[in-house]
């Protein structure tokens, strides 16, 4: 069909975009009779957690997916039956909500040490957690975290504090975080040389770990049924991804360290305050602490 330029350039990109996704789960090769509900609902994951897209963009990619599985269907390169069987026969979006990072929790402080305290862990296990748990102190993207966050990037800056430098691969942003003591215990036991693992490989340890380590209390979040939406309650491990420490480190440094909300958005590497104030997770409790320090000193 007759696509204006404009829409040739957004179909490019979309597509661009999930190659690059089957390409880091391994599935560079995926034919259309293949794809499942479960693989576009890790897509709408990846999109969220390594493309931080806000929900509204979200949806337009995973509506670009069922546009592309209708066209199939009309031409007959798969069959409905084909479609129901793959749970691919109706299109799911993302309610737009306040809050449209509900599913995505930051962890608290006792929860990070919880996780940074487990002994209970098989070797992989042990070094994906205490890259996480780095993460939580850093708090950069995982594929920039993982690939340069070295001996070549970290350094002591002119006022005596180490401190690693970077360059954001997703808008070349020139990020500098300071090495905190966990950190430092953590790079100190790698020798600086941190152990390689995609996010999607760290994630496949990820929600094992966190069980491991007690993160078993209930949270709730938004759960599609039939194409509504309803809350329900799952485990906090069966939501925590390597994004959950760029989202810890967020809410750590606001609430734990007092950054304020435009250093952090410095720190994180954000174009807006806005995305800076929708990655902090304080509650109640915890606003009412930060309020009363200020209040009453």
């Amino acid at each position: 069909s007759r696509k204006s330029s404009s829409s040739k350039d957004i179909y490019y990109i979309r597509l661009r975009v999930f190659e690059q996704f089957l390409q880091q789960i391994g599935r560079p090769k995926l034919s259309i009779h293949e794809l499942d509900k479960q693989i576009i609902r890790d897509f709408g994951r990846y999109l969220f957690d390594e493309r931080e897209l806000c929900t509204n963009t979200h949806n337009q990619y995973i509506k670009f997916i069922f546009t592309r599985l209708n066209e199939a269907e009309e031409a007959e390169i798969i069959t409905r039956q084909e479609r129901f069987n793959n749970g691919t026969d109706k299109i799911y979006r993302l309610p737009k909500v306040e809050d449209n990072s509900w599913n995505r929790p930051a962890l608290t402080e006792e929860q990070v040490e919880m996780l940074y305290q487990c002994k209970e862990l098989r070797p992989r296990e042990e070094e994906v957690r205490d890259l996480f748990v780095l993460n939580c102190n850093l708090g950069q993207r995982f594929n920039d975290f993982i690939s340069k966050v070295n001996r070549d990037t970290i350094h002591v800056n002119e006022n005596g504090i180490e401190v690693v430098e970077l360059i954001q691969d997703k808008r070349n942003h020139k990020v500098i975080v300071p090495i905190t003591p966990q950190a430092k215990e953590i790079l100190t036991k790698y020798d600086y040389l941190l152990p390689k693992y995609t996010s999607t490989q760290a994630n496949y340890y990820l929600g094992k770990i966190a069980k491991k380590a007690g993160l078993t209390n209930m949270v709730q979040i938004l759960s599609e049924e039939h194409s509504d939406y309803k809350p329900i309650l799952v485990p906090l491990y069966s939501l925590i991804s390597t994004h959950t420490a760029r989202r810890t480190f967020a809410t750590r440094c606001y609430y734990k360290w007092g950054v304020d909300i435009l250093t952090l958005s410095k720190l994180l590497g954000h174009s807006t305050l806005q995305q800076t104030e929708e990655y902090i997770k304080v509650t109640s409790t915890q606003a009412a602490d930060k309020a009363a320090a200020k209040m009453l000193e």
